[in-house]
């Protein structure tokens, strides 16, 4: 069996030389005919395996996306309309909790309201779509300063809600991931989704 597989490499017209190439006549239309010599069209390579390393292409590597790193490191989550706000006011524990101990963050927080506001005792109505908790902390604080004495305000985002990202096609888990404080990349996405 070996044998016979080994005389198709000795089959006459597998090797082609490069020399003496023969000289085609090429027909122009039915005006004139012209001689053209096969070597000035095409180069002919003897095929080794250092010339076929010669044709490959390169290979690509990973680059490292600066712009993406610099993105991501100055990223900051932006509240909006959904998410629940965890506030706390340190020493005053019936501004914190006013409905009792017992309720967990998400039921206990202030939901942002579709207007992008949410209601704080003695302050009112804050604006808060589209600000970072460290926006919404300096403001709170600021406003409560004509109540308390030197507030000492905590905001934090209890619940993500306001922002998400749908992964659909051949994945594991198709369905929305929610945009968090945690920078979210396209390949996070997938890799989550369990492509």
């Amino acid at each position: 069996m070996a044998t016979a597989m080994l005389a198709g490499c000795t089959v006459p017209g597998s090797h082609l030389t490069t020399d003496n190439k023969n000289v085609i006549k090429e027909t122009a239309g039915s005006q004139h005919k012209e001689e053209t010599n096969i070597s000035d069209q095409v180069n002919i390579y003897p095929l080794t395996a250092g010339r076929v390393n010669q044709f490959k292409p390169p290979k690509s590597y990973a680059r490292i996306n600066s712009a993406l790193d610099a993105e991501i490191a100055r990223y900051q989550y932006r509240i909006g309309p959904g998410d629940i706000l965890n506030i706390t006011i340190w020493d005053h524990p019936e501004l914190t909790i006013p409905a009792g101990s017992y309720r967990s963050s998400t039921e206990a927080g202030n939901w942002v309201h579709a207007d992008g506001s949410i209601f704080y005792p003695y302050i009112g109505f804050v604006h808060v779509e589209g600000k970072t908790v460290t926006q919404v902390r300096a403001d709170i604080a600021k406003r409560l300063a004509a109540y308390i004495e030197s507030p000492q305000v905590d905001v934090n985002v209890a619940s993500f809600r306001s922002q998400k990202t749908y992964i659909t096609g051949e994945i594991n888990k198709p369905g929305q991931q929610s945009i968090t404080n945690v920078p979210l990349t396209l390949l996070d996405a997938i890799n989550k989704a369990g492509a």
